[in-house]
């Protein structure tokens, strides 16, 4: 063997046996005279314990023994000291067991923490400063080590204990959570988070949350990632409001079950999704739109933000309209931005599985340009969307794919009127195509027909554009029409323009036409002929 090797390995020797004697000899003289006398040295732990905390402390009596190889501290009647009669922070018992790698480290780490109801005071002032147990989290200046020593340690236990909000910047009242439990694991920079407890009987029956959290210092909030999950079982949004009022800009009321799970990167909030199954709810999208009223809501629903681009989406979502109809499962993804006035403008939205006629009744809620508004309240569509795609500039520059059954509109200047049409469609705003067909199509156009006609088969295919800002020009492929009067097929154009009388082309094959008001009946195997003309207004 090698002259350095050996050197080496002798090195590693003597190395590890230094290690074994030290901690041999620590765990000695911890057996033998810290322990046993572990009473004397009650005001030495204080002064520690209160150095790390950055606030004095007070221990009723200290107890120690082994658990394990480990040693392990018992606490009683543990208080955080002040001038008021309240402690912030009381704790009937606390089990401190010391994990050997605090002589390598030099700090005190323990394989685990429990704490013994604890009771916890949690307040903000009107100033904005968050103080836990008298600790100020989110004050300028130096802040308590502690918290992050608790990230430090791998085990952490909290058993039924309680938990007091007060708000002074709101005015709100006291919020007291009982039967708090709480585990925390830490893992180098990773965490995972448990806690269950009861909040007040009239908010939230059971609350339980989850995390796992990425990150080395709450001092430095930008650098966590990570995921927190929460369920709620019978919650009262308005209830709830009374410590949030804030919530009551989106949600104003609602109560049922709910489940969220929160993004969190780089200390930003980036999404929210949530399950849930509430009654009597109203939401609100915007301060300057009406609030959407449902009996019930039940489905996913999420939120999620890329710089200025926020997306808001609904999956397998039920709702029952106030005096309405319960309508089918639909998912919904509508996307906003933020422009530089503060305003959310629509850029994209996507439907699947949509009954048009729930569309109808919510757009007033729904924030998206006025001439959209405008043409929803004239035109009121009806029907069910299986598939559709919005992609939103302005009134001249956007894309509208959708496919769809049974849909209809009221008719009013250039843009016709029909009822029990299926079929395709691209719109975009200087034109577009689409593929319609009908076992029974009502259809209604007052500025080329005199009257409604009626169809039970009807086939066609379109493409149009625009002439000007109100100006159309369609072109009508070959077109099957069959009622009781008529079977024939047609292909052709038509202009339409507000100033002028519109003029139309067609080629249609008549195989049967009957004149109702006359009696005749016309027959022709193929009779073929251009029709050329305009109406007068």
């Amino acid at each position: 063997m090698p002259t350095l090797t050996k050197r080496l390995l002798h090195y590693a020797v003597y190395t590890a046996a230094a290690v074994v004697i030290a901690i041999s000899g620590a765990a000695l003289y911890l057996r033998m005279v810290i322990m046993p006398n572990v009473g004397q040295y009650k005001a030495d732990i204080e002064a520690l314990a209160g150095n790390a905390i950055g606030i004095p402390l007070r221990i009723g009596s200290i107890e120690a023994d082994w658990w394990g190889l480990n040693p392990r501290f018992s606490l009683r009647q543990v208080r955080l000291q002040q001038t008021g009669p309240d402690a912030p922070l009381s704790l009937s018992r606390v089990d401190a067991t010391l994990s050997w790698l605090s002589l390598f480290v030099w700090d005190a780490r323990l394989t685990s923490l429990a704490l013994y109801e604890p009771t916890l005071e949690v307040r903000r002032d009107s100033s904005g400063t968050i103080y836990v147990a008298d600790i100020p989290v989110n004050k300028p200046g130096p802040r308590s080590p502690f918290p992050d020593w608790l990230l430090r340690q791998r085990y952490v236990l909290v058993s039924d204990g309680i938990l007091s909000w007060q708000d002074d910047l709101i005015g709100a009242p006291p919020l007291v959570l009982n039967k708090v439990n709480l585990i925390l694991r830490n893992r180098g920079d990773k965490h995972q988070l448990g806690v269950t407890a009861q909040p007040p009987r009239d908010s939230v029956r059971d609350l339980d949350i989850r995390a796992e959290l990425f990150g080395a210092s709450l001092q430095q909030p930008q650098g966590w990632n990570g995921r927190v999950y929460l369920r709620a079982d019978g919650a009262s949004v308005h209830a709830l409001n009374r410590w949030a009022p804030w919530a009551q800009e989106q949600v104003r009321q609602g109560q049922g079950d709910v489940r969220f799970w929160l993004d969190l990167n780089k200390g930003q909030i980036t999404g929210l999704t949530g399950d849930v199954r509430l009654n009597n709810v109203a939401v609100s999208l915007a301060q300057d739109h009406p609030d959407m009223v449902f009996s019930a809501v039940s489905g996913r629903l999420g939120w999620s933000r890329n710089r200025d681009l926020h997306t808001v989406l609904a999956h397998g979502l039920s709702f029952t309209p106030v005096g309405g109809r319960s309508m089918e499962p639909t998912s919904v993804r509508v996307q906003t931005r933020i422009a530089p006035d503060g305003k959310l403008t629509l850029t994209g939205a996507r439907a699947e599985k949509l009954r048009i006629e729930a569309l109808t009744a919510l757009s007033a809620a729904i924030p998206m340009p006025k001439p959209m508004h405008d043409w929803l309240d004239t035109h009121r569509p009806q029907g069910y969307i299986e598939n559709a795609e919005l992609e939103w500039e302005s009134a001249r520059k956007y894309r509208l794919t959708a496919s769809f059954v049974d849909a209809g509109m009221i008719g009013q200047a250039a843009f016709p009127g029909f009822a029990g049409l299926n079929g395709r469609i691209v719109a975009t705003g200087s034109g577009g195509e689409a593929q319609f067909n009908a076992r029974r199509l009502d259809l209604q156009l007052d500025r080329v027909f005199r009257h409604p006609l009626s169809f039970n088969d009807f086939a066609t295919d379109l493409v149009w554009e625009r002439l000007s800002d109100t100006g159309l020009r369609l072109k009508i492929g070959e077109t099957r029409l069959t009622n009781a009067d008529l079977d024939a097929t047609t292909q052709g154009s038509i202009e339409l323009h507000p100033e002028r009388s519109p003029s139309w082309t067609f080629r249609p094959t008549l195989r049967e036409a009957r004149a109702m008001r006359s009696g005749a009946i016309c027959r022709s195997r193929s009779a073929t002929m251009p029709i050329t003309g305009s109406r007068s207004a």
